[in-house]
């Protein structure tokens, strides 16, 4: 083989590795992925109040995670570090790997609104965008 095929080789196979550990990570939580983040730990929020009923959608081509109240739909972004678990039972973990939300929990959490377009664009039928900080509750 000569060096020029085995640096594509290489190359492919590094490509094929990122492909992998960005699609997914496995762990002590089985198999995660990082949620849409805002850029702010859990402690940073606006005023405002959140609260709603977390959907999880694991079967779409990008796993979706938002909120539901009144009907209308809520994309969301999360504190730095929060996962989604694709495994059984899908939960929304934080940047220390506890669950904090699941399918149909209602939760309440300090954060702000912004615009559909600043969130992660799941799911696309939704009205307006929340910035979740600190959870206060869920169940």
């Amino acid at each position: 083989m000569t060096a020029g095929r085995h640096r594509v080789r290489v190359v492919g196979l590094c490509l094929a590795a990122t492909a992998y550990l960005a699609a997914g990570c496995q762990s002590g939580n089985g198999t995660t992925i990082a949620l849409p983040d805002h850029g702010g730990g859990a402690r940073s929020s606006d005023d405002a109040q959140i609260e709603g009923v977390v959907r999880i959608d694991v079967q779409a081509d990008a796993p979706c995670v938002w909120l539901e109240e009144g009907g209308l739909a809520y994309q969301a972004l999360w504190p730095e570090g929060f996962r989604l678990r694709i495994d059984d039972p899908v939960a929304v973990l934080d940047g220390r790997g506890r669950v904090v939300a699941e399918e149909g929990q209602r939760l309440v959490a300090a954060g702000g609104y912004r615009p559909v377009g600043e969130g992660p664009g799941c799911p696309t039928d939704a009205v307006e965008t929340v910035r979740i900080g600190r959870i206060e509750s869920s169940g």
